[in-house]
């Protein structure tokens, strides 16, 4: 399978530049991730909305704000957290330490699920961290994650690649229920058998 980049599937920009510290403000304004509002915990990365700080941008130019199945990743830090956004309110956006991470429109079979199990593989964590520049603190550039190779998505065999990974992600999530609902199930069992 022939490779190109993940430019090639993927519209990849930084977030919003701010200088020093995020102005909260009351009133409507935008409300912006910033890299300690991303949770990891279980082995998945979120978002509390709820959370956010609110700020009042001083701009003419449009705001692009953040939306549904769109990635957003950590530019900088050792790890390179990534979240596919759900449920997102409005006026949400997220500064330059960022990347936000869309499929590319004109490719109909390319999803964000796809993106984040692909961005998510041994593989392209790997070549990220190896690719990555700065000593002390790994940074990556908009340049480097352009770059990642990845396999030709364009043919048939491209879609049924597509096709199985996103069909283990969804046996997987059912799997990860199960063993959720069972591990309640013995806390409950264990629960009630002290109480009796």
């Amino acid at each position: 399978m022939k490779n190109e980049q993940l430019s090639q599937y993927a519209d990849i920009s930084t977030g919003r530049s701010f200088r020093g510290a995020i102005k909260k403000v009351d009133k409507e304004g935008y409300k912006v991730i910033q890299i300690g509002d991303v949770l990891f915990e279980k082995g998945k990365a979120t978002v509390d909305f709820e959370q956010l700080t609110q700020t009042g941008l001083n701009t003419n130019r449009k705001v692009d704000c953040l939306s549904d199945g769109d990635l957003i990743m950590i530019a900088k830090g050792k790890e390179k957290h990534l979240v596919l956004l759900k449920n997102v309110p409005e006026k949400v956006i997220c500064t330059q330490h960022f990347f936000v991470i869309k499929p590319n429109s004109q490719f109909a079979n390319i999803t964000s699920n796809f993106l984040k199990a692909y961005l998510e593989s041994d593989f392209a964590r790997e070549w990220l961290n190896a690719n990555s520049g700065g000593n002390y603190q790994s940074t990556l550039s908009k340049a480097t994650i352009e770059k990642l190779p990845i396999p030709d998505l364009s043919d048939k065999n491209g879609t049924d690649f597509i096709e199985y990974i996103l069909s283990v992600i969804e046996e997987l999530e059912k799997y990860n229920q199960l063993i959720e609902a069972r591990k309640n199930q013995v806390a409950g069992l264990i629960t009630e058998m002290v109480k009796q």
